[in-house]
């Protein structure tokens, strides 16, 4: 089971369309309920919150950062060569 903390990136496991986020989102978790569930920030490139959902362990994957020619990007997990082996 992962162990989520306050402050990691997330982002969704499937497509959230009626909060209007989607799985490649990346979201801040900003409170960590009992029972497995936390409240994830997700923000435009503004700084703007766009959603505040509570959210299960089960339903996301942490984010992870690489460097990009645009700067700092982040990925999937699945999307990682680093994480295939865990």
């Amino acid at each position: 089971m992962n162990e989520f903390k306050l402050l990691d990136v997330v982002n969704p496991k499937v497509d959230l369309p009626g909060d209007g986020i989607k799985s490649d989102q990346i979201g801040n978790i900003v409170e960590d309920f009992e029972e497995g569930s936390f409240l994830v920030e997700f923000a435009d490139d503004a700084g703007r919150t766009l959603a505040m959902l509570d959210l299960k362990a089960d339903d996301m994957d942490f984010a992870r950062a690489c460097e990009s020619a645009l700067g700092k990007d982040w990925l999937r997990p699945e999307e990682d060569e680093a994480w295939k082996d865990l």
